[in-house]
């Protein structure tokens, strides 16, 4: 498993992961139900939704199964499959 930490700043309330190639049309992000769950998945973006325009902390785990994960440690879930990358 791969981790990366990072403390970004939520302009216009969110921040975005993409693939460096990715070309979306970030507008196109944001649905109704994307703002309700606050969060956007596009084939090679997801657009992560804040409540304030501030450093935000933000991780990624990268791993390579699907992974133990105590959902009681955490307010809020939402679970879903993204992007497969190529290395």
């Amino acid at each position: 498993m791969k981790n990366h930490k990072f403390e970004l700043f939520a302009d216009y309330f969110q921040v975005y992961l993409m693939d460096i190639e990715a070309d979306d049309d970030t507008s196109e992000a944001w649905t109704e139900e994307a703002l309700n769950l606050k969060l956007g998945i596009l084939p090679n973006t997801l657009a992560v939704g804040t409540f304030r325009n501030v450093d935000v902390p933000f991780e990624v785990e990268i791993c390579e199964s699907e992974p133990e994960v105590n959902l009681k440690e955490y307010q809020g879930v939402i679970q879903l499959d993204f992007l497969t990358f190529q290395t």
